[in-house]
């Protein structure tokens, strides 16, 4: 490889551990950004890179982001300038969600912390809760530093399968973002589609009833 290939190579790779530092930073402290797959799609793009040992690098950087940006968003909330913050993550939750989250902190503790950044919409409930009870931060490092490092792990390992199947890379990125997309979506999506499933029965056995009276 020539002079100018080696360098080009190292500003891809720079830009892309760059970009993907900022956006999981930024998606972790406005959760609106799938963080998930960027971690994916760079963890692809690694693999077509002449070092593929850089996927786990992308495993730290998505990792160490991760991380930052929960305990940015933890530490904003708990201060008082952070109470609309805070309200604004607790409609995002939602009262039945929010009390459930509640009392699995209270019985499982800091199991349901790691767990909860693996479940799709499951970090800011937790977050919620635990600001709720006011949980200190470092209680919240201590489970969010184990539970960063597995999500980052897990959304690598999806890019890298992904990234595998295929000889061009757009085709490996290309489905690693969409694999995520369905992970993060489709819980969501299915339960969506059975509340209007049954709410649809419940309907068209009320109706019979009502015309009969």
């Amino acid at each position: 490889m020539t002079i100018a290939a080696t360098a080009a190579d190292t500003t891809v790779q720079t830009v892309t551990y760059a970009t993907l530092f900022g956006g999981v930073l930024v998606g972790a402290i406005v959760p609106v950004i799938p963080t998930g797959a960027l971690v994916s799609a760079a963890a692809a793009s690694a693999l077509y890179s002449e070092h593929p040992i850089t996927a786990l690098l992308v495993v730290a950087v998505g990792a160490i982001a991760a991380l930052l940006g929960d305990m940015a968003l933890f530490s904003i909330c708990s201060l008082p300038v952070g109470d609309r913050l805070l309200a604004w993550l607790r409609r995002r939750a939602g009262p039945d969600l929010l009390e459930r989250s509640h009392r699995q902190l209270d019985n499982h503790g800091i199991r349901v912390l790691i767990l909860s950044r693996l479940i799709p919409g499951g970090r800011i409930p937790i977050m919620a809760a635990a600001l709720i009870l006011k949980l200190s931060w470092r209680w919240y490092l201590a489970g969010d530093s184990v539970a960063a490092l597995a999500w980052s792990v897990i959304y690598a390992a999806i890019g890298v399968l992904s990234g595998s199947i295929f000889d061009e890379q757009w085709k490996g990125i290309a489905l690693a973002i969409t694999l995520v997309v369905l992970v993060s979506v489709g819980p969501a999506l299915w339960k969506r589609l059975r509340h209007h499933s049954t709410a649809k029965s419940q309907q068209s056995v009320s109706a019979p009833v009502d015309a009969a009276e």
